[in-house]
């Protein structure tokens, strides 16, 4: 929640401020409940049907991974986060 709260945030000031290069960014949000499959469906999806140009997330590594090669065969970009409880 807090991520997503987080990308919202940072959407709406680069909006604010004339987007991406003139573009606008629209977040989509889609619940993967963590699991690898549904992780793998959901980008295919994003990346072929919906065209999106980046993505962001998953948060759990089998998710990631599932997510990682989906995007990668439309070279799409993604990005995710990694936490350490050192």
């Amino acid at each position: 929640m807090l991520n997503k709260k987080g990308a919202q945030l940072a959407v709406d000031e680069i909006n604010a401020n004339g987007g991406a290069d003139g573009k606008k960014i629209v977040v989509t949000d889609k619940d993967n409940k963590s699991e690898t499959a549904e992780a793998a469906t959901i980008t295919t999806n994003l990346v072929t049907q919906s065209k999106v140009n980046a993505l962001v997330g998953p948060a759990t590594s089998g998710a990631t991974a599932a997510a990682v090669a989906n995007a990668g065969k439309s070279r799409c970009s993604i990005g995710y986060t990694i936490c350490n409880s050192r």
